[in-house]
């Protein structure tokens, strides 16, 4: 396992216009960014990483099984693009 890799999910998005970053946060109650040690600890560099989301004010969220975390929202995201797409939403 790669001692460098730190497995998470954005929090944010948004688009590039004309060399512009036009950034997107989600609120703190919809969405903030997950991160986590694969094998669930929380160590000093999880923890320093915690502390620079809270230095900037941006939501975020410690997961203890990251893995399952990634799996169920690959899971969620293939049935919304569904009733997305079947619903014309796209």
């Amino acid at each position: 396992m790669d001692d460098r890799l730190l497995p998470g999910f954005p929090g944010a998005g948004g688009d590039i216009k004309e060399d512009v970053l036009y950034a997107q946060f989600g609120s703190k109650t919809h969405q903030g960014t997950f991160f986590g040690e694969i094998n669930g600890q929380t160590t000093e560099r999880v923890k320093e990483l915690a502390k620079i989301f809270e230095t900037a004010d941006l939501h975020y969220e410690i997961q203890k099984d990251i893995q399952a975390f990634h799996v169920s929202h690959a899971a969620l995201a293939a049935v919304n693009k569904h009733f997305y797409t079947m619903a014309q939403l796209t």
